[in-house]
């Protein structure tokens, strides 16, 4: 009896553990990942923003049209 209440005790606290670390592993994992895509695509964007501006071309629905 002693040995299925350590064991049970055991396992729930094996666990909480995992899951307390699993939780705390996610969050850091994804959230460099979000902020690099953001500053990817803020760059890109602004790139686009300064072509538009400066070398006379115009967006379209699809693509970069240049103005006549």
């Amino acid at each position: 009896m002693f040995f299925y209440i350590l064991s049970a005790l055991f396992v729930i606290l094996f666990i909480l553990i995992v899951l307390l670390a699993k939780r705390h592993l996610y969050v850091n994992e994804h959230e460099a990942a979000i902020k690099k895509e953001l500053k990817t695509f803020n760059d890109n964007f602004e790139n686009i923003k300064n072509i538009e501006v400066n070398l006379d071309y115009k967006m379209g629905t699809d693509h970069i049209y240049k103005q006549k």
